[in-house]
């Protein structure tokens, strides 16, 4: 099977909306029609939306054919908190449609697994192992309900690791890491 005719691969497209509830985290920034749809895929995940699937399938192979596509994408800031000198300080909320969203997990897929559709086999994609094992953000799951593994877990793991941390340095006087840096003639040479 080619790139393209896994990226359009209809297994592909459903598995991207089986993972919806798992990458849309902002509800209220959906559309209200987008709203009813994303409420009746979450019930029933299983009950394939036919036009969903094929809809997607049509913006995917327009994304893949025209080099001047781009997938349109909304920015919402939300008020992250404000600064000892009164000013507001935001956080960028990326959204889409439901479309978008679901043909944009759909190529991203293709990046983070190597999925068998024909064996209903999910493998983490080996360039995925790139990414640190002390990185503690969006760490992928083979699991095919979600993208990303469950971040109440993956925070857990990061406050143990650092508590181990602290333990060990205050036991030993040793840090894990060293780093020698030599900032003196470092602006000379360039």
């Amino acid at each position: 099977m080619t790139l393209i005719e896994r990226v359009l691969d209809e297994r592909n497209i459903y598995a991207a909306i089986y993972a919806l509830p798992s990458y849309v985290n902002e509800i209220g920034l959906l559309r209200q029609g987008d709203i009813s749809n994303y409420s009746a895929l979450c019930l029933d995940r299983y009950l394939v939306n036919k036009k969903l699937v094929s809809s997607c399938k049509q913006k995917l192979k327009n994304a893949l054919e025209d080099r001047d596509f781009v997938f349109s994408i909304s920015v919402h800031f939300q008020l992250k908190k404000v600064n000892d000198d009164g000013s507001p300080e935001y956080r960028p909320i990326h959204f889409a449609d439901i479309q978008t969203l679901v043909c944009l997990q759909a190529l991203s897929n293709i990046v983070f697994y190597d999925d068998e559709l024909e064996k209903s086999i999910r493998q983490i994609n080996p360039i995925c192992m790139l990414i640190p094992d002390n990185f503690w953000g969006n760490r992928l799951t083979n699991q095919v309900e979600f993208v990303y593994k469950n971040w109440v877990g993956q925070y857990k793991g990061y406050v143990q690791a650092t508590i181990d941390k602290h333990r060990n340095y205050a036991n030993t006087k040793q840090f894990t890491h060293e780093a020698y840096l030599d900032i003196k003639d470092f602006f000379s040479k360039y």
